[in-house]
């Protein structure tokens, strides 16, 4: 799988620790289907995954996914400060608040290749209504 730099940087990050394996069930969605048509911020997305009885995904959950999830359609169009489209976003708590350190990581197919990616953004930075998210479906 490719790794950008972002990525790389969260996989190095002192606490980045890969939990014991175990199953997991996502549900993926869009901002838009959290009931956000005009968009909204990180924060208020996960509030909005918690109000509605998921779970944000741990770090090391996105990097496991990737290594199984194998299919995903590829997209090519791209777009400067928001999600590239065929990419999904893995919810997960920040690891850092620094706006310049990556919050998390999205899988997506680029040009035939996999890749795991980390992306930065500013918490107010408010998310796409077609933005697609992965977040952890409680037990």
């Amino acid at each position: 799988m490719g790794l950008n730099d972002y990525a790389r940087a969260l996989l190095a990050w002192p606490g980045f620790a890969p939990s014991p394996r175990q199953t997991a069930k996502l549900e993926v969605l869009t901002v838009g289907e959290l009931g956000f048509a005009d968009g909204a911020t990180l924060e208020q997305l996960w509030q909005r995954v918690r109000e509605l009885g998921l779970q944000l995904c741990p770090l090391d959950l996105a990097p496991a996914w990737r290594l199984v999830y194998l299919d995903q359609p590829e997209e090519v169009e791209t777009a400067r400060h928001k999600a590239p489209r065929g990419s999904i976003t893995v919810l997960s708590p920040p690891p850092s608040d620094a706006d310049e350190f990556p919050k998390g990581f999205y899988l997506r197919r680029m040009d035939g290749q996999l890749w795991l990616r980390g992306y930065t953004c500013g918490l107010d930075v408010v998310w796409q209504p077609d933005a697609v998210l992965a977040a952890l479906i409680s037990p």
